[in-house]
């Protein structure tokens, strides 16, 4: 049906004999936008390797350049894609500019669960330095699973007492099960309770009011903690630098002020982007995409 309607000469008259199916549409779904972009930079790659396109023969169109083109810039970004000029975007939109929101977002809401994996899915955590060995079994999606099964909804209290009580029931039920998929369910666990240990911690050291440039330095460093190195990360760290030098700012901010002052500051600073000399992979609205010819879309 998508063949016939998108890709198909149209016609008045119907054609005596309907058009041969081929491989011209390809039907890709995957759960979350993260892991949607990584898996349509991998389709990329394959075109131009094993099929001979350029990269300008490539096109994205997303149905929410706002949401989705912040995500496929800095994925392509990462995996040496070139990407054809896109107008710049505020750093709130960026990566790190959405994990230091999400990170805000996350204290004001004192842990909340959901708020929390959704820093850890955007943020990437670099787990090997905070983990040690037990970085091989820190499994976001499997520790969102294993919250949600001890019952976990916001709060330190909360995540500290309920992940022990989980812990001292999956080492009981290990204790006489033989399957191995279940005798690494106490170290994924482990490796959450690690994680999520030195994540309050660290997180109860920020007090309750603060001023301005006391804020952007305990945010900085929290940040830069818990989120894995990028050239944009180092932009919002640059930020960061310069209201730490704003010391006439001396009013002392609620964690929920400060929250929407910073989320205003960076929706105002612009990211700096070095202009792409390549030819690259055109990401633009659906309705920009629309009028232009590409080979694969």
């Amino acid at each position: 049906h998508l063949q016939r309607r998108f890709f198909e000469s149209v016609s008045l008259w119907p054609t005596e004999t309907p058009p041969q199916l081929d491989h011209s549409v390809h039907i890709l779904s995957v759960p979350g936008e993260n892991r949607e972009a990584r898996e349509i930079g991998r389709l990329i790659f394959d075109l131009v390797r094993e099929r001979g396109l350029h990269f300008a023969d490539i096109a994205v169109a997303l149905p929410d350049p706002v949401t989705y083109g912040p995500l496929f810039r800095e994925t392509f970004a990462e995996w040496g894609i070139p990407c054809a000029a896109m107008p710049p975007r505020a750093l709130l939109h960026t990566q790190a500019g959405q994990a230091v929101r999400l990170l805000c977002q996350m204290l004001v809401e004192d842990f909340s669960r959901a708020r929390v994996f959704e820093f850890l899915s955007v943020a990437r955590p670099p787990f090997a330095e905070l983990l040690g060995e037990l970085a091989f079994h820190a499994q976001p999606a499997r520790w969102d699973t294993l919250s949600l099964q001890a019952g976990i909804a916001r709060g330190a209290n909360e995540w500290r007492e309920r992940l022990a009580r989980l812990m001292t029931t999956v080492e009981q039920n290990t204790s006489t099960d033989s399957d191995a998929a279940a005798a690494t369910e106490p170290h994924i666990l482990q490796a959450l309770v690690l994680f999520m240990e030195r994540f309050i911690t660290d997180a109860q050291l920020l007090p309750a009011h603060n001023s301005w440039p006391s804020w952007a330095e305990q945010t900085l460093r929290l940040f830069t903690t818990y989120s894995s190195p990028s050239p944009l990360r180092d932009q919002v760290c640059d930020l960061f630098a310069r209201l730490r030098q704003l010391t006439m700012l001396t009013e002392s901010l609620s964690l929920r002020e400060w929250n929407t002052a910073l989320t205003e500051v960076l929706l105002t600073t612009p990211e700096v982007t070095e202009p792409d000399p390549r030819p690259g992979v055109f990401v633009s609205d659906l309705a920009t995409v629309a009028g232009l010819p590409f080979r694969t879309v």
